[in-house]
């Protein structure tokens, strides 16, 4: 696919240029009165963010101050059944549990916890007084997720 420009949005006098080739999309917009911001985003997430010269090419984003770079970052995505999974190496496995009056204390972190089925799940933190937060151990079939 040829790169292309995509027409840019006018939001509360702010102009955000987008640029797309194949599957990677530069991103500039202003982020203060000197300067601009421009991401460098793939199919995968979030690589880089760059400073640049207010209103310079997006095309010369490299030759700006590289303030970020994580080509491991992951955007916030559902898997499966579970929840959300986003920001860094976030576990989608984790479980907030609601249990009135569970009367646990901080010594409990990291309790083993065994359901019916026989599945096996830690004590992982104490949100308050009615709800926990537990996380699989990771024998399951499928191998995962490990700690």
């Amino acid at each position: 696919m040829a790169a292309c420009f995509l027409p840019y949005l006018v939001m509360a006098q702010e102009k955000i240029t987008v640029f797309r080739n194949g599957n990677k999309f530069l991103v500039q917009s202003g982020f203060s009165e000197e300067k601009d911001i421009v991401l460098s985003i793939s199919r995968n997430g979030n690589e880089a963010a760059y400073f640049v010269p207010r209103a310079s090419d997006i095309l010369d984003y490299r030759k700006g101050e590289l303030m970020h770079s994580g080509g491991d970052d992951f955007p916030a995505c559902r898997i499966g059944r579970y929840v959300h999974l986003g920001g860094n190496h976030g576990s989608s496995f984790g479980a907030k549990l609601n249990i009135p009056d569970h009367c646990m204390k901080d010594n409990d972190i990291g309790a083993k916890l065994i359901d019916r089925k026989g599945s096996v799940y830690y004590v992982m933190r104490i949100i308050d007084e009615d709800n926990i937060l537990i996380h699989p151990d990771g024998n399951g079939a499928l191998g995962f997720p490990q700690f």
